[in-house]
């Protein structure tokens, strides 16, 4: 089983389609996220983004900040985890 689909598993969610009305894809070491509400942690191995009232955390390891704008985030690295908080 692909690494996508065992996180579409765990999430009980599409990653190709929206994530709680934001869109999420992830594509080997690039994760892009449509329609976030703004970066909240940026670390190498953490990266907090606001979508709405819930906060999609990655963890992981030596994140790059590729793109940060009004209506997507990219990130590139080496990603272990995928949590949703609040």
């Amino acid at each position: 089983m692909a690494y996508r689909e065992e996180l579409e598993a765990i999430l009980h969610v599409s990653l190709r389609e929206n994530l709680w009305g934001h869109k999420i894809t992830i594509v080997g070491d690039v994760v892009v996220v449509e329609g976030h509400k703004g970066l909240v942690v940026y670390r190498p191995e953490l990266v907090q983004v606001r979508t709405g009232k819930k906060i999609l955390q990655l963890t992981g390891e030596r994140f790059e900040l590729l793109h940060n704008g009004d209506a997507e985030l990219v990130v590139r690295g080496k990603l272990n985890a995928v949590q949703v908080i609040g």
